[in-house]
């Protein structure tokens, strides 16, 4: 059956007429983006080629039984559950305007339910692997060797995201008795107050103090005169995400067996105060998390490392004990 261009070869005239109209909708009403069009028209397409080889031609007919063997074909083909995620997204949308269009028309994805996705857990780094990242400047006297300092001390030691250092202002200092918090402003357009331990502070202090070696000559190029970015680079424009992302990668390289990343540390702080006695709820709020179901993944992390530290060390870890002596 001959179908218009752009449609798969396979698809009955109605079923074609119905994915062109899914792809106008989603490009001018919706106004995806271009990927996300592709992807969707693909997504779609695949069951619509599926419904039409067990002979349906009207877009009406593709009931419940049919999309759930369609997907039970993709699970066996071993398609990973983010992916048959964005698919059964894909199929809502499309069978949204079905449904628009045909008032008492029953909506088959409403009895479809997407598949939870498997949540990895934080990669953290231990105490030693941070020190190794954190201690491995080789120019002391550079300033910009001096500012990267800074920044590890500070990105671990608040265990901030890297959107949340770079965006960090002057006026972002809270001084008190010679300790230093930081108000950030984080996810969820909120606030909060960061404190920060001896090491840090000290690491700031000395960048402050060799800042205005990157300011000089700037002129109104620091923040255009109107914001004042904490961290600079030389010629005193405000340090972006992709120069931290470079240097932690950097520092990592050699010292690690893999390279480690901004919010690695981030993850290492967290399970770092956990180990060390930290209430959930308190990491809750130095974190910036909304949800403390968020903060609760670090309780696995750091029983993981328990039981790993467990296996390693102890006598009965291993095999049968060994005769105890009198």
């Amino acid at each position: 059956m001959e179908t218009g261009e752009g449609d798969s070869p396979a698809l009955p005239q109605q079923l074609g007429s119905w994915l062109r109209a899914f792809e106008e909708f989603l490009a001018r009403e919706r106004r995806s983006s271009p990927n996300t069009v592709v992807a969707y028209v693909r997504d779609v397409a695949g069951l619509l080629e599926f419904a039409a080889g067990e002979g349906i031609v009207d877009v009406r007919h593709i009931g419940v039984l049919v999309i759930r063997r369609y997907l039970g074909l993709l699970h066996r083909r071993k398609l990973d559950p983010a992916s048959i995620g964005r698919k059964i997204a894909a199929f809502r949308s499309f069978f949204g305007i079905v449904a628009r269009m045909y008032p008492t028309y029953d909506d088959p994805m409403e009895a479809i339910r997407s598949p939870k996705k498997a949540r990895k857990l934080p990669r953290v780094l231990s105490v030693d692997d941070v020190f190794a990242v954190l201690d491995g400047s080789d120019e002391e006297d550079d300033p910009l060797a001096i500012r990267d300092n800074a920044i590890l001390e500070v990105l671990y030691g608040g265990g901030l995201r890297v959107s949340e250092l770079v965006d960090l202002d002057d006026e972002s200092l809270e001084r008190s008795d010679g300790a230093i918090s930081l108000r950030v402003h984080g996810k969820g357009d909120k606030d909060r107050l960061v404190p920060l331990g001896r090491k840090a502070v000290a690491a700031l202090e000395a960048y402050l103090a060799v800042r205005p070696d990157l300011l000089a000559g700037a002129g109104e190029a620091a923040g255009n005169g109107k914001e004042h970015p904490l961290f600079v680079s030389r010629g005193g424009t405000r340090v972006g995400v992709r120069t931290v992302q470079r240097l932690v990668e950097r520092r990592s390289r050699g010292v690690l067996p893999l390279r480690a990343s901004p919010h690695a540390l981030r993850h290492s702080y967290a399970t770092h105060l956990l180990d060390g006695g930290a209430d959930l709820r308190a990491i809750q709020e130095l974190l910036g998390h909304a949800s403390l179901t968020t903060t609760q993944r670090y309780t696995q992390v750091s029983l993981d490392h328990l039981m790993d530290v467990y296996d390693r060390a102890h006598p009965l870890a291993h095999g049968e004990p060994k005769e105890r002596g009198e």
